[in-house]
Order: structure tokens, then C-alpha cells, then sequence
């Protein structure tokens, strides 16, 4: 996770690897991938993932209010 902090706003930009193991990219297996984000608006998005490699890449970018950004320094 990044963040770039705006004057009032932040860019808030989330990445992260989904991996299968072989049976199921053998097996063709589909996954149904729910993301829930909360800042500003509450963001659900889901996607149908049809198992064909390894793994797949991910990236989530939102603008959200300084004002509702929870920050932990010890993370960021």
C-alpha cells in the first residue's frame, strides 16, 4: 500500500499478488474476487477470475479524505 497525501485529500494506491496452486490452474477453476475499500464512498468491486497462470497482479488506486485516512506510522 501508498500513500500520497494531498493537501486535503490522499491518493491511496493498494497492490497485492493473487497466486494458484497447479490443480487449480489445471482444473480451469473460477474464483470470484470481492474487494470492499472504505474512504470517502464505500467501493465494492468483484471480478470472475478464470484460472489460466500462476498468478495474477492487482491494483487499486482511490482518492480519499485526509480526514477519514487512518494512518498507523509504524506501517506506513
Amino acid at each position: 500500500m501508498s500513500i500520497k497525501k494531498g493537501a486535503n485529500t490522499s491518493d491511496v494506491i493498494v497492490t497485492y499478488d493473487i497466486c494458484f496452486s497447479f490443480c487449480e490452474r489445471l482444473d480451469g477453476t473460477v474464483f470470484i474476487e470481492l474487494i470492499t475499500l472504505e474512504g470517502d464512498d464505500l467501493i465494492t468491486d468483484n471480478h470472475c477470475i478464470k484460472v489460466t497462470k500462476a498468478c495474477v497482479s492487482r491494483k487499486i488506486a482511490r482518492k480519499v479524505n485526509n480526514n477519514v485516512l487512518d494512518e498507523d506510522p509504524k506501517i506506513l
